[in-house]
């Protein structure tokens, strides 16, 4: 470990920034409205040709564009919708906005993922659909769910908020089912301060997505703008050499103290910051000018994390056992998640090496029925894999692991 007055320390998660993105920003902000038009076509049409689909449209946020895409498919009120029990909260809730029921299905404590088998046992006479969730990048199996969906003459979706380069059986995760779902956040690979988009070859659907997209606003320039700034603090702040010098102390003490833990803190007073509290908007051209930029980077920027996440899973200690992907497919790494038995104890020991780590990844959104999702909530560590990491920081997370024996 340095002995620096402000040693370097590894945060768990960064925002992706690159290079010229201020740029592009004004750029964007200074743009009419025929620029900005032009902007988010050029990055509706990279998207799709990307993801291998006829077309993707580009929304508010992902909630939205699930809300919509769930909506389009004229489904019987009250039907209900096979999901995974261990996912994020927006997801029921817009399946409960749109009039039906979410059906939850526990997971695989391997994969972390709701398994084809499983999700059958959990038919229902009113199933009309099935949501496939590619947690944290890993693909699901969507050979296996193309196959159920067809069986029980279901509508297989994707949820892609995660696994926005993911490949599943040698198909690209979002060209699939009847249509999926992705988010551009600030933390995610591609980030446009907020917004979504649905992927589909369904043309009904996508007109369907289109029109009422037509209908909405644009989001608020001040809500952008407060997002944008705050992104960029987040940046800074969790940037090595400031991280170190900042907030790895303060992490240290808050451990010491036993108080409110940084996810906590993050909740409550950064992540307000960071999401379009009004979602349902259009996304606007300076939204789409960055996430365009960033798409045409996202080979680059995958490769970084995919290189970052061998070396990790390489160096992990007995016992500790990384999220499984079936062989052959291919993981987004958006987190890099991990279980073992005392994760309290491995987060400490990390941290003691200036490496910070997440717990409490996701939220079991079930209860306690789904005892495979409550174990994961309660075992499972998230370990940096940002592509912003140098060498040296990777090198550091590396020694930490193998120091744990």
């Amino acid at each position: 470990m340095t002995t620096s007055l402000f040693p370097r320390a590894v945060p768990r998660r960064t925002i992706h920034l690159y290079r010229g993105e201020w740029r592009d920003l004004l750029r964007g902000a200074r743009a009419d409205a025929g620029e900005a038009q032009a902007t988010l076509a050029a990055f509706e049409d990279a998207a799709a040709r990307h993801l291998g689909v006829t077309h993707a449209i580009a929304t508010g946020s992902g909630r939205l564009g699930l809300r919509l895409l769930v909506g389009a498919l004229d489904l019987p009120a009250g039907a209900s919708v096979l999901m995974p029990a261990y996912t994020d909260e927006s997801v029921p809730e817009a399946i409960l906005r749109q009039g039906l029921q979410p059906v939850f299905v526990d997971v695989d404590r391997l994969s972390h993922l709701m398994e084809p088998a499983a999700a059958e046992r959990a038919l229902r006479p009113d199933t009309r659909a099935v949501l496939a969730t590619h947690l944290f990048g890993a693909p699901a199996d969507l050979d296996g769910f193309e196959a159920l969906a067809q069986r029980g003459g279901l509508v297989l979706l994707e949820d892609c908020a995660h696994a926005i380069d993911a490949v599943s059986s040698g198909r690209r995760c979002g060209s699939v089912g009847r249509g999926a779902l992705f988010s551009f956040v600030v933390t995610k690979a591609v980030n446009a301060f907020g917004g979504g988009l649905v992927s589909t070859s369904d043309a009904a659907i996508a007109q369907q997505l289109r029109d009422q997209l037509a209908d909405l606003p644009m989001p608020n320039a001040l809500g952008l703008a407060r997002r944008v700034a705050v992104g960029c603090a987040l940046a800074g702040v969790t940037s090595p050499p400031l991280f170190g010098a900042v907030a790895m102390p303060a992490l240290r003490w808050l451990e010491r103290a036993g108080g409110l833990g940084p996810a906590a803190i993050y909740d409550r007073l950064v992540r307000p910051g960071t999401v379009n509290a009004h979602v349902d908007t259009r996304m606007s051209g300076v939204q789409a000018r960055v996430a365009l930029a960033q798409l045409r980077r996202l080979d680059a920027t995958q490769a970084r994390r995919r290189q970052i996440a061998a070396q990790l899973v390489a160096a992990l200690p007995r016992g500790v056992q990384a999220q499984l992907s079936r062989p052959g497919d291919r993981h987004a790494v958006y987190f890099l998640v991990v279980t073992c038995d005392a994760p309290e104890e491995l987060k400490r020991a990390l941290l003691r090496h200036g490496v910070d780590v997440g717990r409490h990844v996701m939220r079991n959104v079930g209860g306690a029925d789904y005892p495979n999702a409550e174990w994961l909530v309660h075992h499972s560590v998230q370990l940096p894999v940002h592509p912003s990491l140098a060498d040296r920081d990777v090198d550091r997370v590396v020694r930490a692991l193998r120091a744990l024996g």
